[in-house]
């Protein structure tokens, strides 16, 4: 190589050398300094944001109804708000979003009845427009069945038997009672097993005392039992069964008797036009026997005796009775006695006396003492005569009266009775204390009596 050739590359790589070192001093970034100075800027990489979530504690559930749920749970700190998701375990796997609540506690509607259900609650919170979540905590719980209905009393006699409608979810049925052994205070009575049962029969009831009853439907999931609420209540009385009735009809009457029972304050009578019409109530008594007021001659009538019994004011019916029909005659011991006649009831210790078909007057009366001797005597009398005022006369007495209207050829007939008190009359007098086969009566209703009664006019005694 010639000494110019190498000259010439030494001055080229010279100028290469000098334009690199110019162009690194062009391109380093500067910063500038308060003294005017510039020094190489370092460079920096800045971590992401990060948020933490506190976990839900204290969840619970505080109540649970057929159709709804509600939770509460310890507050978090920092929470923008919460988030509640649940799901029915029998139905899906996934859980469904509920909803959101700023506060720490919610209720769940519209659930289904007597379904379980899960439940999961975390917190959240919202910052420079993201949702951070924490970790959610689970609850599990069910709702209640649905409240009996129809629950309803069958029978109260030796035993007493209950009837209600079928829950087609229940597990069974929980039949709470309260009685004086219980102070009055509902306690658990009997569990009844399966929702096809509906019935339930109390055979540890003592006659004359006072039972209440309501149940509760429950189901079961695992070792837990989730119960409905109280149906409507029910109440019975051991031995208020039904009763036997017989029925006898004259002079457009019907007369009605059954067999009494210790259980009963009293008895309520009704009747209808067929048996299975609309029944209407003629009356009550504390007796156990019932003379109806006159009915249509020739037509069947339907009767029914309801025996009931009154607790602190209130009536309890018997759920139970029995039907019995009969047709009214106007005739007495077969015979006609027109439409003008004196009527006269031993068993109800009563008198009527009706003109043309008319109530001209009714009384309570004392008639014969029942001893066999002086009872007054049954069967169509007339009066054969009247007489006021009139002395009474008989082996061991002398008694004036003022109005006397006798009936029968031995000495029996209607007069007044001032020497009795008013409570004798219409009651049990004549079982001890009767008279010697006449007719007591009061003094102002047989004055009346006296007035329109003349010889002939037929007298019935039953």
């Amino acid at each position: 190589m010639t000494k110019t050739r190498k000259r010439i590359i030494s001055i080229l790589l010279t100028l290469i050398i000098t334009l690199s070192a110019s162009l690194t001093v062009m391109t380093a970034p500067v910063s500038a300094t308060q003294e005017g100075t510039t020094t190489p800027e370092t460079e920096t990489t800045s971590n992401p944001v990060v948020i933490k979530v506190g976990n839900i504690t204290g969840l619970k559930i505080t109540k649970a109804s057929t159709n709804y749920v509600s939770l509460k749970w310890n507050k978090v700190k920092g929470a923008t708000g919460y988030t509640i998701l649940y799901r029915n375990p029998a139905k899906v796997k996934t859980f469904v979003k509920g909803k959101n609540t700023v506060n720490n506690s919610i209720t769940v509607a519209e659930l289904g009845a007597a379904c379980q259900y899960d439940f999961k609650v975390f917190a959240y919170i919202k910052s420079s427009g993201k949702i951070y979540n924490g970790e959610p905590t689970y609850i599990s719980t069910a709702t209640n069945p649905k409240k009996v209905k129809g629950l309803k009393l069958t029978s109260s006699s030796d035993n007493i038997s209950l009837k209600w409608s079928k829950n087609s979810v229940a597990t069974g049925y929980k039949i709470y009672r309260a009685s004086a052994k219980s102070n009055g205070k509902y306690v658990l009575y009997k569990t009844v097993k399966g929702k096809s049962k509906n019935t339930f029969t109390d055979k540890s009831v003592s006659k004359t005392k006072v039972y209440y009853y309501k149940l509760k439907a429950y189901k079961q999931f695992g070792s837990k039992s989730y119960d409905s609420e109280f149906s409507r209540s029910v109440v019975a009385v051991g031995g208020l069964s039904s009763v036997s009735v017989s029925a006898k009809s004259q002079l457009s009457k019907v007369s009605l008797s059954w067999n009494d029972i210790e259980s009963a304050t009293g008895y309520k009578v009704y009747y209808a036009t067929s048996k299975d019409g609309s029944y209407k109530k003629l009356g009550s008594t504390k007796r156990n026997f019932y003379t109806t007021k006159k009915l249509e001659n020739g037509k069947k009538y339907y009767f029914k005796v309801v025996p009931y019994k009154t607790v602190k004011d209130k009536t309890i019916n018997s759920p139970k009775y029995k039907t019995i029909s009969k047709t009214v005659t106007n005739t007495a011991f077969g015979k006609s006695v027109g439409d003008t006649y004196i009527e006269v009831s031993i068993k109800e210790q009563h008198m009527w006396f009706y003109i043309d078909g008319k109530l001209y007057v009714d009384t309570d009366v004392v008639t014969g003492n029942a001893d066999g001797y002086h009872d007054t005597p049954k069967g169509v009398h007339s009066i054969f005569s009247r007489q006021s005022p009139a002395v009474l006369v008989g082996a061991d007495y002398r008694t004036p009266v003022q109005y006397w209207m006798p009936f029968t050829s031995s000495g029996c007939g209607i007069h007044d009775s001032t020497w009795r008190a008013d409570w004798e009359y219409g009651g049990d007098t004549y079982k001890y204390n009767g008279s010697h086969g006449c007719v007591n009566t009061p003094y102002s209703k047989v004055a009346k009596i006296y007035k329109k009664a003349y010889n002939g006019t037929k007298v019935i005694v039953y």
